[in-house]
């Protein structure tokens, strides 16, 4: 699958994005396709309760010092927990929509016959997962015909969960205490007081790294909160911008929802093509295609 070096950012509630890799189809005939409210809201109630069965499988690898790591080859680690769990997710998936198709980190891309494409990240973190760091989370987007309409952040190791879908707002619920509230960025407007985290800062060395720095000389604060979790702190406001280097699809696609979500309200219709795809510059599918 593609692999995207392209920078993003954010600050609330001024800014936008600068986010190509946050992308939507741009296909302008889908534009006035409508999804139906049950479909979504189906399928969020299942990714919710897949988050949790994954979350499952996960811990029971979590801070066990056997655990193998083995390193891919594009550097990045993976372990079993990885594979266990994506293969729960998958076959969750293709027991209750044997339709839709699947692109996930470990497994690849499986073609399905609706209009419904769930993109999977097992253990989005590997390398938190693996140090004991708990800042590690499955992600479940859910695409419909090329546009991101749904995503869920599991965060195993804390126990709780950031959810959103076209027309049903950003959410973040606590498994401890069972609450649930709606997700709001920070109303953070100037740059000078913002609050900047990023995954890695090796990674700009291949990218943009004078514009890191450029963040990190005129911000407030600079942390390094890492990978998921990073833009779930963006998404509830604890944190003002956040920013990564690369990324990759199963990256991004439960990220977008959410984060869009969380500054737009529960505005946004249920046309997604239109709601998701009408501010970004340089629009690319979320097909898996390279």
């Amino acid at each position: 699958a593609r692999q995207c070096t392209h920078h993003r950012a954010a600050i609330a509630p001024a800014c936008t994005f600068v986010d190509p890799i946050y992308s939507c189809n741009d296909d302008r005939s889908m534009r006035n396709t409508p999804i139906a409210p049950k479909d979504l809201e189906e399928r969020q109630a299942f990714a919710l309760d897949a988050a949790r069965q994954a979350q499952d499988v996960i811990l029971r690898y979590y801070l066990d010092p056997g655990v193998a790591v083995e390193l891919k080859r594009d550097r990045s680690v993976v372990t079993i927990a990885d594979r266990f769990a994506e293969e729960t997710l998958r076959a969750l998936i293709q027991k209750d929509f044997p339709d839709d198709a699947i692109i996930g980190e470990e497994y690849g891309a499986l073609a399905g016959k609706s209009d419904y494409r769930w993109i999977v990240d097992p253990i989005d973190g590997t390398q938190s997962f693996v140090c004991g760091v708990p800042l590690f989370g499955t992600l479940i987007g859910l695409t419909f015909r090329g546009s991101p309409v749904l995503g869920v952040v599991n965060m195993p190791a804390l126990n709780e969960c950031y959810f959103g879908s076209v027309g049903g707002g950003a959410w973040w619920r606590s498994h401890l205490s069972g609450r649930t509230k709606a997700m709001r960025v920070s109303k953070t407007a100037n740059i000078a007081d913002a609050v900047v985290v990023a995954t890695t800062w090796t990674g700009w060395q291949q990218t943009e790294q004078k514009l890191l720095q450029r963040f990190a000389d005129k911000c407030a604060k600079t942390r390094g909160w890492s990978d998921c979790y990073g833009h779930m702190l963006l998404a509830s406001g604890r944190i003002d911008i956040m920013v990564d280097p690369v990324m990759n699809i199963w990256d991004t696609a439960a990220l977008y929802p959410i984060v869009r979500l969380s500054q737009a309200g529960d505005a946004l219709g249920l046309d997604p093509a239109r709601d998701l795809a009408a501010r970004i510059e340089r629009p690319e599918r979320f097909d898996g295609r390279p």
